[in-house]
Parts: structure tokens; sequence; C-alpha cells
């Protein structure tokens, strides 16, 4: 997941809700987000938010546990 791009991703996630969180490996997300029809409501905000949120976060992740290049 730390590997994605971050901006390909919050624009997917910003035009297709579902297919940002298919981006960042979480199907169970799309799934969720395409069922409840959030991508109507408010997903076009939430979405690309959480997506860089836990792509930052592994990022961070790896940062800690010494990888390098992150």
């Amino acid at each position: 997941m730390a590997s994605k791009d971050i901006t390909t991703t919050m624009l997917w996630g910003l035009f297709l809700t579902p297919i940002g969180y298919l981006k960042v490996g979480k199907t169970g997300l799309a799934v969720l987000n395409f069922l409840t029809f959030n991508y109507i409501l408010l997903g076009f905000v939430i979405v690309p938010l959480h997506t860089r949120k836990m792509i930052k976060d592994a990022r961070e992740e790896l940062r800690r546990a010494g990888v390098a290049g992150y």
C-alpha cells in the first residue's frame, strides 16, 4: 500500500469512490462503499481523505521499521 501514488488514488476516490479503495487493496471497503451508496453521499469527500491517510500511515510504519526509501 505504501508504494501507491497518493494523487492518483485520491483522484480515483474523488470520482469513483469504490475504485479508490480498490487501488489501495481494500476490497471489503469498496464493496461496502458501493452497496451503501456512500459514493453518492459524502464518499467523494471521505474516500480520498481516507485512502490518503491509509497510504501515509503505511509509509510511516515502514519508515519506523527502518525500510529504506520511506
